[in-house]
């Protein structure tokens, strides 16, 4: 979990880097064509998901279905996860939580079971809120 948040809060960092660095191309821009150039666009930096349309908003009852399926996994169960949407294989989350592979296999074994999927991508698919709608047919190739 710690790994998770040192790594999230080093995006957030690089991020706001980058709106600073569009800021300064706007305000330069700007400064080139003359404020009456065109149509005020101000860019607020706003978190994924904020600011959506109405038409965009996530389905409440599958928002509340994500939340209640990751509600059912152990304090452990969600380390594993966390380190599985990273994309580490079972031998690396076994070194980052100082257990054994065969341990990681039983932790997923359990959350596939909790979360109601098969494997490794709907698992990830699921807890990120992507999988889709219940209904939607799998096309396998």
């Amino acid at each position: 979990m710690l790994i998770i948040r040192m790594s999230a809060r080093a995006l957030i960092r690089e991020a706001a880097g980058h709106v600073r660095s569009l800021n300064n191309v706007i305000e330069r821009l700007e400064r080139l064509v003359g404020p009456d150039a065109g149509p005020e666009v101000t860019v607020p930096f706003q978190r994924p998901g904020a600011g959506k349309c109405e038409h965009e908003h996530e389905d409440e009852a599958a928002v509340a279905a994500r939340s209640e399926a990751v509600d059912k996994l152990t304090v452990r169960e969600r380390d594993v996860v966390d380190l599985l949407v990273q994309g580490l294989s079972n031998r690396l989350i076994a070194r980052a939580l100082r257990i054994s592979e065969p341990t990681v296999k039983n932790h997923l074994h359990a959350i596939f079971l909790k979360l109601e999927v098969a494997d490794r991508t709907q698992a990830i698919a699921k807890v990120l809120g992507t999988a889709p709608p219940e209904g939607v047919r799998r096309i396998s190739g």
